[in-house]
């Protein structure tokens, strides 16, 4: 047998309303509310309603979906991912002006430039930074302290819009810590976008 639905009187909620809010954000169960013995409205806690309307428009997508598929309009999963894991157009011009001055300082020791975060997987904000990786064989503090400036002056030059958040790594870390499976060091390193 299924669970019991939580009711209550209008009266009662009239006599305790702070009682009856405080049942609701607790058992985070639908409150029904009766008057003159019949169903009269639902109480819900934020949180639930909030979840419920979640899931309503989750279902409403899926829906959507289903119908374009129905009618050959769906695309195909590789062809989603594929356009998710990608830079817009002048990210991926600015990515590729960094690179040139972060080479300009390291030379051959620069070893990978990974663009990631949201601005690279699809969900970015208009204040989102661009997060920047630059791998560097053999890294020295003077050299990271050399890289930054030139990701500041990169920024300098393109009126700090959008912000460059530039991690700077050396390479055998990157590598052991990648190798030890810490989630941030291979979701950069399979997710990223190798410039």
């Amino acid at each position: 047998m299924g669970k019991l639905p939580n009711i209550v009187p209008i009266s009662d909620l009239r006599q305790d309303a702070a009682k009856v809010l405080k049942q609701v954000r607790e058992s985070k169960e639908p409150l029904i509310i009766t008057q003159r013995g019949r169903a009269a409205a639902v109480m819900l806690s934020v949180e639930e309603y909030e979840r419920s309307e979640r899931d309503k428009e989750i279902l409403r997508l899926l829906a959507r979906g289903e119908r374009e598929i129905a009618a050959g309009k769906g695309y195909d999963l590789e062809t989603v991912l594929a356009e998710a894991k990608d830079l817009a157009e002048p990210d991926r011009l600015l990515v590729k002006e960094l690179k040139g001055r972060l080479q300009e300082v390291a030379g051959d020791r620069l070893q990978a430039v990974i663009a990631y975060g949201s601005r690279v997987w699809g969900h970015p904000t208009p204040e989102s930074d661009l997060d920047v990786a630059a791998i560097i064989r053999d890294l020295t503090p003077e050299m990271e302290e050399a890289l930054q400036e030139a990701a500041y002056q990169v920024m300098w030059d393109h009126d700090f819009y959008p912000l460059i958040s530039l991690k700077v790594f050396d390479a055998k870390k990157f590598s052991f810590l990648q190798e030890q499976g810490f989630s941030f060091y291979c979701k950069v390193a399979q997710e990223g976008v190798r410039m």
